[in-house]
């Protein structure tokens, strides 16, 4: 039998046996259903760390325009950073991630392979949402959004904000 053990462990474990636990099979000594491996040691695996180091924003973004953001990623973990990934861009009036404030402007799903101390660019593509008003908006890059790739204790420096950047309400022509 094969298991794969969940990411964040390490120390001493004992893997623990047992069959016909629920006593459907007519058992006349149920004493010799359960067994227990010796103690086995395990070692956390290295993670990579996930970082924006750098996302830059056009000089002006139009409400209900596209909008093309260069962010650039780098592994500041131990171990290579593979597999599947979402960036997400998102805009906001407050100068801290998160809350009902948020609004999405662009997802980019992609693979990466990004070697330890190693950075890549990406260009994450959207449309600024028409719900917003025209005015002063903290644009968010988020790095690894759905926690795809595990990074250990570095789960928490995968959002970088810009600086205050302004939108402008585009009016229809008479």
């Amino acid at each position: 039998a094969f298991a794969t053990l969940p990411n964040g462990i390490e120390g001493d474990y004992y893997l623990h046996f047992v069959v016909d636990e629920n006593g459907r099979v007519c058992d006349g000594d149920r004493s010799n259903n359960e067994a227990h491996s010796a103690v086995f040691h395990v070692n956390l695996t290295p993670w990579p760390d996930l970082v924006v180091t750098h996302i830059e924003v056009p000089d002006s973004l139009m409400v209900g325009a596209a909008a093309q953001f260069n962010i650039t990623i780098a592994n500041h973990g131990i171990a290579p950073a593979t597999g599947p990934m979402t960036t997400r861009v998102f805009m906001s009036i407050l100068p801290t991630y998160g809350g009902n404030s948020m609004k999405q402007v662009a997802s980019y799903q992609s693979g990466i392979d990004l070697p330890i101390n190693d950075e890549t660019n990406i260009t994450v593509s959207g449309w600024v949402p028409t719900t917003v008003s025209a005015g002063h908006y903290y644009i968010y890059a988020v790095v690894d959004y759905n926690d795809n790739i595990y990074e250990h204790t570095g789960e928490d420096n995968n959002v970088t904000r810009s600086l205050d950047q302004s939108f402008f309400q585009i009016y229809p022509l008479d």
